[in-house]
Parts: structure tokens; C-alpha cells; sequence
């Protein structure tokens, strides 16, 4: 359950960095 959310959470920063 903590995989999916850590994966949403890793997307969402790279794209803020990008």
C-alpha cells in the first residue's frame, strides 16, 4: 500500500523538479 503512494510521491517530484 506504501509502495504505490511512495511511487505517486516520487513522480510528482521529479516532475516538480523538472
Amino acid at each position: 500500500m506504501f509502495e504505490r503512494l511512495a511511487q505517486q510521491l516520487y513522480r510528482r517530484a521529479i516532475g516538480s523538479i523538472r
